[in-house]
């Protein structure tokens, strides 16, 4: 997956972890925490992968309450 791929939101995720990262917690962004955060849905649908696609972020279910509240 390259970045154009990703949509708007996605790419906002990936600054605010970053950020996270950096500025709350004092480490370098961890790509491990961020894949146990998130996942990578294929749009427009799981079942049909079209050629010219994208894919979007989303939290884990169950980590809501571990991440920024």
């Amino acid at each position: 997956i390259q970045a154009h791929h990703l949509t708007p939101n996605s790419i906002l995720y990936i600054s605010i972890f970053v950020h996270l990262c950096e500025a709350y917690i004092g480490i370098e962004p961890h790509f491990n925490l961020f894949q146990h955060l998130f996942h990578l849905k294929p749009l427009p649908r799981d079942t049909e992968i079209n050629v010219v696609s994208g894919a979007g972020l989303q939290l884990r279910q169950g980590v809501k309450l571990k991440y920024i509240p």
